[in-house]
């Protein structure tokens, strides 16, 4: 048996009373979205972050679990009364408990740093969590799109996949709250495009401000 025979079901199972929950709260109405097609898109994208290839194994991906250690990250505090900057250490190992104190993330850290990987392990534990419904942006795509990020949210990630196909119900649920948008690859995006890309990000997190976002 392989290793995405094995994933399946569980994050189908746990992705199944995700929409159901999503479901209750925004009514009858888009019951007909909480079917298969957005499970398996979540599946897929589970599997496909759940496995990763590394330097030791560049042929087979293998489960993020095998090799990851939860990091941590470093919020920096000013301490005007004292006249020095305070870190405060804030753990990864837990995605609900990261966004306890807001719904906004914004990691910052050099070429190499693991900023990619996080991502990919908190998207796993959103599902293993329980801690909304993961969409993930890959924000380099956007380079050569001919939209704004949220046109590229609707037609490129819900229409496409077929996740919804109404801007209206897509509208219901961008403003749901039930969603956590990871936006990936921020140092991806071309020097053109950043700052335009950059008000479209402060724009989609205002409009719709009660899902989480990890930039």
């Amino acid at each position: 048996m392989d290793i995405i025979s094995i994933i399946t079901p569980f994050a189908a199972n746990k992705l199944k009373s995700l929409f159901e929950d999503l479901s209750k709260d925004l009514g009858d109405e888009i019951n007909h979205i909480v079917n298969n097609k957005i499970l398996e898109y979540q599946v897929k994208e589970y599997d496909r972050n759940f496995l990763s290839k590394t330097l030791l194994h560049r042929t087979e991906p293998i489960k993020l679990n095998d090799f990851y250690i939860p990091l941590f990250i470093s919020k920096e505090k000013n301490s005007y009364q004292y006249g020095y900057i305070e870190e405060e250490r804030i753990s990864t190992k837990s995605i609900k408990n990261l966004f306890k104190k807001g719904n906004f993330i914004t990691l910052i850290g050099s070429a190499g740093s693991g900023k990619s990987t996080i991502i990919k392990y908190l998207f796993v534990k959103s599902i293993e969590e329980k801690y909304k419904i993961p969409i993930k942006v890959e924000l380099r795509n956007l380079n050569d799109y001919d939209g704004n990020l949220l046109k590229y949210i609707k037609e490129e990630i819900f229409k496409f996949n077929k996740l919804a196909e109404s801007d209206r119900i897509i509208e219901r649920l961008l403003s749901s709250g039930n969603l956590i948008f990871f936006l990936d690859g921020y140092d991806e995006i071309s020097s053109k495009k950043k700052e335009i890309i950059t008000k479209e990000i402060d724009l989609l997190t205002k409009s719709f401000d009660k899902n989480s976002y990890l930039l």
